[in-house]
């Protein structure tokens, strides 16, 4: 970019040099004012084309696709000896950290360790050049002594999985360092249109599907919901069901104060004087009654007998309380955790879109392009206009798999200048086994994240390997080359129908993950509210009986005085 800023600078300085000679040249031979005059056009001029080149330089410039594989492979063209038996009768297969498929672990980054992984290297000697992963595990088992060489391409930030299939595309070109080589991509690759036009492409090593995993919602609390109405309390039960429990409880509460004009002190023994009977004074003895078999309280000598009974009266009113209870927040569990998309994926707008994150440089970006685009017919995202940085996407984008679910359970933010400044990335979208991989390396993700579920079928697709479209005189290689290419088909195919693929892909990853993503467990925000309210309902009653009941005892106590 410096180079290319320079450059400009150097235009802009020669055009304003002939600017200035222009205005010199036409102008008349005059001194002072017009001098003056000319001197100071060509100063503006240089200032302009000084701050113009500065923001040439500065303005960072869009990856396209004739740059992105540009810094794939450095080392072929430092060390060209190195990749000699590229061109003469060797398959070399080039890679990229890619979770599962291809971990990169503790590699020597010396130019001159034989042990450096950018060196190419049979393919079955990866373990002691710190590399692992499933499609390494699978080659070896398919190909313990072959001769096939593997070399790693470079970090994410020179070369993407895109960037590859360029690098391929390029060596067609003569003049390119890889011209005449057989060079090839493996790990698991996309088999999308676009790159089945830049290369060959391998059988297919095993098929997927695109999942999409959210952060939990209800992680964050109850309070954090942004729809939250007072109507979200009584959402759970259907009128009906409110109108039984209403029913349930004054049933509970009339039965208890029914037995309270018999129990603890029978109503009859007390309120008559003189043949007279004194009804402030039972009405004093029924509220005292009704309140201790409700709520508790000492009970008079004569009243012992009737303990075991009021427990079980007192009791009644918090079963009804705890099964309501209990049901309602089964229920709002279960009806605040929803994992199924509501909306379908095509046709998202650009706001909605901003909650999402992606791969960067990868066919599941553009697999989640034609999604999108498949219900915005009026206003469809220019993938072209995404490489080369004219049309900005609104989703987030990640690097790696560690870095796009990180993105996901901290709520990362999506740069785009169109998404609210508020607006978190909640939703990844990302393959099947990348998400067992990630839950298996991290388990606490397990209580982080969820897999939504959608109505329609988002996408499946096929993975393998890819190899250049070799341009060479040489026919003896090309046909060793060939013959090699539909070797590993046969050996693909032959592996994915006696289940050998999928034996290695479960001993790597798993079956599944190790906790049931299905099945949901209660979080804190979830149980806020019923804890609240328990709280503050209780509190608030025993305050209440803290301030009345002595009153009570007071009256009823004065009033029974009165009658002796």
């Amino acid at each position: 970019m410096g180079k290319r800023g320079g450059r400009r600078a150097r235009v802009a300085g020669a055009a304003v040099a002939g600017d200035r000679g222009v205005h010199t040249r036409r102008g008349p031979p005059m001194a002072g004012r017009g001098t003056r005059l000319v001197a100071a056009v060509a100063t503006v001029s240089m200032a302009w084309a000084t701050v113009a080149a500065v923001v040439l330089v500065l303005a960072p410039m869009p990856v396209t696709a004739a740059t992105a594989g540009k810094n794939c492979l450095r080392r072929l063209v430092s060390h060209p000896a190195e990749f000699a038996r590229c061109g003469i009768d060797t398959t070399c297969f080039l890679f990229i950290e890619e979770d599962p498929f291809i971990f990169i672990g503790n590699i020597s980054n010396d130019p001159v360790d034989p042990l450096n992984p950018r060196t190419p290297f049979p393919c079955t000697e990866f373990a002691e050049r710190g590399l692992s992963g499933f499609s390494f595990t699978l080659y070896k088992k398919l190909w313990p002594s072959s001769s096939d060489l593997c070399v790693y391409a470079g970090d994410i930030n020179d070369c993407t999985f895109n960037g590859m299939i360029d690098y391929l595309n390029d060596t067609r070109a003569p003049g390119h360092p890889g011209y005449g080589m057989a060079l090839g991509v493996t790990g698991a690759l996309v088999f999308s249109p676009v790159r089945r036009r830049l290369g060959i492409s391998s059988s297919s090593i095993l098929e997927d599907r695109l999942v999409m995993v959210r952060r939990k919602r209800s992680r964050s609390g109850f309070w954090a919901q942004s729809n939250f109405e007072l109507t979200t309390l009584s959402w759970p039960f259907t009128a009906g069901t409110w109108v039984l429990i209403l029913q349930a409880f004054v049933a509970a509460l009339l039965v208890t104060a029914g037995l309270s004009a018999w129990r603890p002190t029978p109503l009859w023994d007390v309120g008559v004087e003189d043949g007279r009977v004194r009804w402030r004074l039972r009405w004093l003895q029924w509220a005292y009654n009704w309140v201790r078999n409700l709520a508790g309280g000492d009970l008079e000598p004569a009243e012992a007998h009737f303990e075991p009974a009021r427990n079980l009266v007192r009791s009644v009113p918090y079963a009804v309380i705890a099964i309501v209870v209990v049901w309602w927040e089964a229920a709002f569990i279960i009806g605040s955790t929803s994992t199924t998309l509501i909306k379908p994926l095509s046709g998202l707008t650009d706001a909605e879109l901003c909650s999402f994150t992606v791969p960067h440089s990868t066919a599941l970006e553009e697999t989640w392009l034609s999604i999108v685009n498949s219900g915005r017919e009026s206003n469809p995202i220019n993938i072209s206009g995404l490489a080369t940085g004219t049309t900005h996407r609104t989703w987030n984008t990640c690097d790696s798999a560690a870095s796009c679910f990180q993105q996901v359970t901290t709520g990362g933010r999506s740069p785009s200048p169109r998404c609210d400044s508020t607006r978190t990335t909640d939703v990844l979208v990302t393959f099947q086994p990348v998400l067992y991989s990630q839950m298996r390396q991290h388990p606490e993700l397990c209580d982080a994240l969820e897999v939504l579920a959608t109505e329609e079928e988002v996408f499946r697709f096929t993975l393998g390997w890819m190899y250049a479209d070799v341009v060479t005189p040489n026919a003896t290689a090309a046909a060793a080359w060939a013959s090699r290419r539909e070797d590993i088909d046969v050996a693909i195919r032959q592996a994915r129908l006696d289940q050998t693929t999928s034996d290695v892909l479960d001993t790597t990853i798993g079956k599944q993950v190790p906790c049931p993503l299905n099945q949901q467990r209660v979080q804190p925000g979830q149980l806020m509210l019923p804890l609240v309210l328990a709280l503050v309902v209780y509190y608030v009653l025993a305050v209440m009986l803290a301030l009345g009941y002595p009153l009570l005892q007071g009256a009823l106590r004065a009033e029974k005085r009165r009658q002796v």
